[in-house]
C-alpha cells in the first residue's frame, strides 16, 4: 500500500547590496524572489503492522516571481533604518 502526500513549499530570496558612497553613508539595493514548489512525498507501507518501508520525496517547481510589492520593500527598509538608528550613538 503506498501513500502519497503533496506539500506547497514557499522560500522567498532577499539579495541586498550595500555601496559605500561616503564618509557615514551608503546606497542599499534589494530585491526578492518567491520561490513555490511542490514537494510530493510518497511512503510505501506494509500490511504486517503498518510499519514503514521506505519514502521518496520529489520538488517540482512551481512558480518563481520577484516581488514587486511596495509595502514589502518599505517594511525591509524601515527595518533598516530602524537598526541604523538603535546602533548610532
Amino acid at each position: 500500500m503506498s501513500k502519497r502526500r503533496d506539500k506547497d513549499s514557499i522560500v522567498l530570496t532577499a539579495n541586498a547590496n550595500v555601496i559605500a558612497s561616503g564618509k557615514d553613508k551608503a546606497t542599499i539595493y534589494v530585491s526578492a524572489v518567491q520561490h513555490v514548489e511542490k514537494v510530493r512525498t510518497k511512503t510505501d507501507r506494509t500490511f504486517f503492522g503498518l510499519i514503514p518501508v521506505g519514502s521518496e520525496a520529489t520538488k517540482v517547481k512551481q512558480e518563481e516571481r520577484t516581488i514587486e510589492d511596495e509595502e514589502f520593500y518599505k517594511k525591509f527598509f524601515d527595518a533598516v533604518e530602524k537598526e541604523i538608528k538603535a546602533l548610532s550613538p
